[in-house]
């Protein structure tokens, strides 16, 4: 799995070949990139159980980012 992140901000996930990004300006968008590379069509309304999916790995990983958070310049 890959995870994607804007200025400390927990943005995407991608399992396989399905990308996940949830931001404030874009919404919700569900790319599959390997057949559209260049993510330029969102598939999300057609595939909402992968979307649930997705953002709940998503939930998970942004919630063990936060317990593990470290103040900058601080080594524990």
């Amino acid at each position: 799995m890959i995870y994607y992140n804007s200025g400390g901000v927990l943005e995407g996930v991608r399992r396989g070949n399905m990308k996940l990004l949830i931001t404030k300006k874009e919404g919700t968008a569900l790319y599959n990139v390997r057949n559209d590379v260049n993510e330029a069509i969102n598939i999300a309304a057609q595939h909402a159980g992968i979307v649930k999916q997705l953002k709940t790995l998503m939930e998970k990983a942004g919630d063990e980012l936060e317990r593990n958070a470290r103040t900058v310049g601080t080594l524990n």
